[in-house]
């Protein structure tokens, strides 16, 4: 495992620490810092990236790497990669995200990568219109829902301690990250959901920390601030994963922009906000509650939220995006697949 990006920048939360706990080797761990979020510091953080990938793939041999999802750093690393004629291993991919430029790195690394898992079947087609080999794609499902099948979660009661908070209160979990196709709009749509949460002082709130992204102090800045003046809410860089999903199991909804709402919270059966278009175009559970990023609009949202008509209908809430066994079909699938000339596979035509 190569770790780079956020995972060791400090205010981010240091989530390297995870993966020791884990008990997880790292092969290689790319420590950069970022003092700013403009355009040209995550570009520079890019390029420096690429140059720190560049050095390992140089120096040691790789049959194959795995790459999930659409993160900017995973392009440059899909990049070198191919330059290295190293296959490339893509999970998944073929999602849509319209509303930021992880769509369009997302499909530039499925173009470069040879063999794919996708998260659903519809996912799977559109890797096919892209050209890529129906024999090279298998959909076993979404990584992060099947984890929270294997995983053994925390009770409340140790939720409580180790966070040093009470559950007593209803929970939101929100985590919203920057506009990358507009992000002159970050601020104000940020904004705009703070003056709704304001409306609920019955509510308990906890943010978890933005993406690595062009404007994301705008978002860290006004986080700090609102929960230094409102006692009920909280602020955690990084819960890792095993807390972020017991809180989820304990809470009364999530509310933002991240992909966590679509993708893994209907699996505990608790509604989603989703604020604005970043998501745009994914497939979603009847428990996602789609809203424009005006206060009004998310004060709505919230009511119906806690309703007992919305939290009636998800009683019967599956998670379009679980299939059993994930993990290990993919292992399957890669243990036994010939890489020597995946590369070299030609467009797929469909009749």
């Amino acid at each position: 495992m190569i770790v780079c990006g956020s995972h060791g920048i400090k205010k981010f939360g240091d989530s390297y620490k995870e993966i020791e706990n884990d008990k997880i080797k790292i092969f290689k761990s790319i420590s950069l810092n970022l003092t700013n979020d403009q355009p040209e510091d995550i570009s520079n953080f890019f390029v420096k990236i690429s140059q720190e990938i560049n050095k390992i793939f140089k120096e040691n041999h790789f049959d194959a790497v795995v790459i999930l999802g659409d993160r900017f750093e995973m392009l440059s690393i899909a990049s070198i990669a191919t330059i290295y004629n190293i296959p490339i291993i893509h999970i998944h991919g073929g999602e849509s995200t319209e509303g930021i430029i992880d769509n369009s790195i997302r499909h530039a690394i499925t173009k470069l990568a040879s063999l794919h898992f996708t998260s659903h079947q519809q996912y799977k087609k559109k890797l096919e219109q892209m050209g890529e080999q129906p024999k090279n794609i298998f959909c076993f499902g979404g990584l992060g829902a099947s984890n929270i099948k294997e995983m053994n979660l925390l009770s409340k009661t140790l939720v409580e301690r180790k966070l040093r908070i009470s559950l007593l209160k209803k929970t939101l979990l929100i985590t919203l990250h920057p506009l990358t196709l507009n992000n002159s709009n970050t601020k104000s749509h940020f904004l705009n959901l703070l003056d709704s949460l304001k409306k609920f002082k019955n509510l308990q709130f906890v943010f978890t920390a933005p993406n690595l992204e062009v404007n994301h102090n705008n978002i860290f800045n006004l986080i700090k601030s609102f929960v230094k003046n409102y006692d009920n809410a909280y602020f955690y860089a990084s819960l890792g994963t095993e807390m972020y999903y017991s809180l989820l199991n304990h809470c009364a909804g999530v509310v933002g922009n991240s992909s966590s709402g679509i993708l893994e919270a209907p699996s505990f059966k608790v509604g989603t906000i989703n604020i604005g278009n970043r998501q745009g175009g994914r497939i979603q559970a009847k428990s996602i509650i789609n809203c424009a990023p005006v206060s009004k609009e998310i004060t709505k949202s919230i009511k119906k939220l806690l309703s007992a008509k919305f939290k009636d209908r998800l009683k019967n809430l599956k998670n379009p995006y679980y299939k059993k066994n994930t993990v290990h079909n993919i292992l399957r699938i890669i243990s036994k697949k010939d890489l020597t000339n995946i590369n070299k596979e030609k467009f797929y035509e469909q009749n």
